[in-house]
């Protein structure tokens, strides 16, 4: 059996605020905040059995970080701008060299308006992510804008976007099953009391992606293997 050691730190975030001194950062943001997230595993292998008079030894890394820029331009105006990151390695003895790969990706990026028309209304554009893992199926980030409005115990939202790019240097062309691919979110509450609320979901999705004709020449990176118009509802009751 081989021997296996593994390592794994994670750092956690921190953040880094404007000071009491004026700077030109804090004439532009009323509030700015960093984090950076730092987490890493490497693991070595030393094989019992001889390979070629030799045991085999194998070392593989993974780093994966993580940084966020945040605050306010306004009293009512703030933002948030994310970048993530990994990078992965691999080195064995039986084998001169290494094998490495790493990419960047875009996170959460977006700004956002509040308190638009004299209401509780909020104005997001970006690319964010739509989660609630038992309102909807999809549970991604996508770029998109939304709308946010409340009044007393009523809240309502609406939303829609596409994928504009792709998010990551690993993947120069965005997948074909996720081109043309919009999608539209509603979502209501009605908080009925101090721990009661009744939520309603609703999800469209529909491909507006071209279609391949019959004789034509196809690469096969741009084969979408699926083109479908999709509806889920959804009634959701806690407290």
């Amino acid at each position: 059996m081989p021997f296996v050691a593994s390592t794994a730190r994670a750092e956690p975030p921190f953040a880094i605020s404007p000071g009491p001194v004026e700077t030109a950062a804090q004439t532009a943001f009323r509030t700015l905040s960093v984090e950076f997230g730092l987490e890493g595993e490497t693991l070595y292998r030393r094989d019992i059995e001889r390979v070629r008079g030799r045991h085999l030894r194998t070392v593989e890394s993974e780093q994966d970080f993580t940084m966020s820029l945040a605050g306010e331009l306004g009293p009512r105006v703030d933002f948030n701008f994310e970048i993530q990151g990994a990078w992965a390695l691999n080195a064995t003895n039986e084998i001169p060299g290494y094998a490495s790969f790493g990419f960047v990706k875009r996170g959460e990026t977006w700004i956002r308006a509040r308190d638009l028309l004299g209401e509780d209304l909020a104005l997001k554009v970006g690319r964010f992510e739509f989660r609630d893992l038992r309102g909807w199926w999809w549970d991604e980030d996508l770029d998109a804008v939304e709308i946010r409005w409340r009044r007393g115990p009523l809240a309502l939202s609406v939303a829609g976007g596409t994928e504009v790019a792709s998010d990551g240097t690993d993947e120069r062309v965005l997948a074909a099953d996720r081109r043309g691919v919009w999608r539209v979110f509603g979502h209501a509450v009605w908080r009925a009391g101090p721990a009661a609320r009744l939520e309603a979901f609703f999800l469209h999705a529909f491909d507006r992606s071209p279609t391949e004709h019959l004789g034509e020449t196809t690469r096969a990176r741009d084969v979408d293997p699926v083109d479908a118009d999709l509806y889920w509802v959804g009634l959701r009751s806690t407290g």
